[in-house]
């Protein structure tokens, strides 16, 4: 495999944990909005006639909607919450069998060593035994194998707890992401709510109902702040974590939308001298978080191909440029003999070995579960039809053989590829990488 060690999980639970808790502030706000615009639709017996029967007749068509949304932002708080902690129980169970894998290597190393030198202090003692014509002493190498299985038995046991770490996070992801679908498809995408929204504005507008109007500004202007805010503080983490834009982008067209709103309704109550033009001017400032989000989000994929620049650690420079990203935001590479995915140092050091001698080299991460190989960048799994895509939009790769520098790739991962590619495709049973001096391909274990 292209790294000699346990891969760790990556991801931050504190930053997750944060943007659950900003969905969660949300949906409380929305909800005391709610709970103060059904109070006005009821009424205090101050203000009756004719305007105010519609108006809180028209007033109380809003709450189910803003209901609508506090249920879809809670839910998408609870499920990023979720996520945070599985994500934080899964970091410590990776580390804690990283750990113990290392302690158990360097037990195995000890323990072998100690064979090997009693191997040798066996055979001395034989020869010398020999020339005097006496019978050997009873070997005592064999005394180390006790150590060297049970060492060989904890890097295992290491290595699968660190495994089924990646499975929970992997699982909670799904599972995360599943429930901001459905949040979103409840009610953060709702533009129905909206154009309600607008039509009540338009409507209380329309008879002078200057309270009202000022409480719908009020409201607007409320989400459209925090919502921005959200947007803001998303944008930045989807830099680092590119699912978290897809959220941002939502929260950005919420804000604007309410500041739209807010504007509207300050507008009709400037106009009629009920209300302040400065005001209508300071209403733009909401729109600020959300336009830098927006900005930050356009600017993300520049970003991160700055942050992923020159990353080899401790391997030559590559001659390679971007290929893009895999659907699920993990970055590619093209040089004129290899296609790789996946930004990690293993990876990188891979990239920069390869010759091409035996093929184009594609380079991506593999996993083994139930004894079926799979392909991983940045501990995701990436169907086998992104990884040839990677290969196709290569400018250099014409067809031809493919060298596939993945673990355990003869399992399942090269037949699908090849499928796909029409080409042969040359994979091994184990863990592989690419020779450092030749740039042949190799299975790795014990290196």
């Amino acid at each position: 495999m292209p790294s000699d060690t346990l891969p760790p999980i990556l991801g931050d639970p504190v930053a997750v944990g944060a943007a659950a808790r900003t969905f969660a502030s949300i949906a409380a706000d929305i909800a005391a909005t709610a709970t103060r615009l059904r109070a006005l639709a009821a009424g205090d017996g101050t203000w009756t006639g004719v305007a105010a029967t519609r108006a809180q007749a028209r007033a109380a068509t809003l709450p189910p909607k803003l209901d609508k949304a506090t249920a879809s932002y809670a839910a998408a708080g609870g499920a990023l919450r979720d996520y945070a902690v599985a994500l934080a129980d899964a970091q410590r169970q990776s580390a804690s069998a990283i750990a113990a894998e290392r302690r158990a290597s360097l037990d195995l190393e000890s323990a072998r060593a100690a064979q090997a030198t009693a191997t040798q202090h066996d055979a001395a003692q034989a020869a010398t035994a020999h020339a005097a014509g006496q019978l050997a002493p009873p070997p005592t190498a064999q005394r180390h194998q006790a150590d060297i299985d049970d060492a060989a038995a904890r890097v295992a046991r290491a290595s699968a707890t660190n495994r089924a770490a990646h499975d929970d996070q992997s699982r909670a992801a799904r599972l995360a992401a599943a429930a901001l679908k459905e949040a979103s498809r409840e009610g953060i995408h709702n533009q129905s709510w909206w154009r309600h929204a607008i039509s009540s504005a338009a409507n209380w507008a329309s008879t002078q109902w200057a309270q009202a109007l000022r409480t719908v500004s009020k409201v607007a202007a409320t989400i459209s702040g925090l919502a921005g805010i959200a947007a803001l503080a998303l944008s930045i983490a989807g830099v680092f974590f590119p699912p978290l834009e897809g959220a941002a982008a939502t929260l950005e067209a919420i804000s604007l939308v309410s500041a739209q709103l807010s504007v509207i309704a300050d507008a009709t109550l400037a106009a009629s001298g009920k209300g302040s033009w400065t005001t209508v001017g300071l209403d733009a400032l909401n729109l600020a978080p959300a336009a830098l989000g927006k900005i930050i989000g356009k600017a993300a994929p520049a970003l991160r191909r700055i942050l992923n620049s020159d990353r080899l650690t401790g391997v030559e420079h590559v001659d390679s440029h971007m290929g893009g990203f895999t659907e699920a935001g993990s970055i590619v590479r093209h040089t004129k003999t290899a296609t790789a995915i996946g930004d990690d140092d293993a990876t990188l050091a891979n990239l920069s070995r390869s010759t091409g001698a035996e093929g184009h080299d594609v380079i991506v991460h593999g996993v083994l579960i139930d004894d079926e190989a799979y392909f991983s960048a940045d501990q995701t799994l990436i169907h086998p039809q992104q990884v040839a895509d990677a290969i196709l939009s290569n400018p250099e790769y014409s067809g031809g053989p493919i060298n596939l520098v993945s673990c355990y790739g003869a399992k399942g991962t090269a037949a699908e590829l090849e499928d796909i590619l029409g080409v042969p495709v040359n994979a091994k049973m184990g863990r592989v990488r690419l020779n450092p001096k030749t740039g042949a391909l190799e299975e790795s274990v014990g290196r």
